[in-house]
């Protein structure tokens, strides 16, 4: 098992389908290697349902979350994040995108080897 200790960074916003971002977050927590921490930036204010989701999956999986109070934009939403992130190494996670279950054993493996950026 790996010393490397990771946070994912992941951002949501009012057009995310609310079906993909509970199985995106899933994704995430049905790896191999499971984060250390979890921030999700909201992105302004969701329709009910997407926060519906989300709220089930806080009961479910350690989640951080960060609400922002108007829609800023994605760059701007994950760098509002980073600060409250307490590890050295961050991974990011679309909202939309599935995580193969290998995917963050096979970065820390970069990782280990020296590599500063992984994709």
């Amino acid at each position: 098992m790996s010393n490397i200790e990771f946070t994912i960074l992941m951002c949501t916003y009012k057009n995310d389908d609310p079906i993909l971002l509970e199985k995106a977050i899933e994704s995430v927590y049905r790896n191999t290697i499971k984060p250390n921490f979890f921030i999700l930036t909201i992105d302004g204010p969701i329709p009910h349902k997407n926060q519906l989701v989300i709220n089930k999956l806080i009961k479910k999986f350690p989640i951080e979350i960060n609400n922002l109070e108007k829609n800023i934009g994605l760059a701007k939403a994950l760098n509002s994040s980073i600060n409250l992130v307490k590890t050295e190494w961050i991974a990011r996670a679309d909202s939309d995108d599935l995580n193969a279950s290998n995917r963050f054993e096979k970065q820390i493996k970069y990782a280990e080897k020296g590599f500063d950026v992984i994709g």
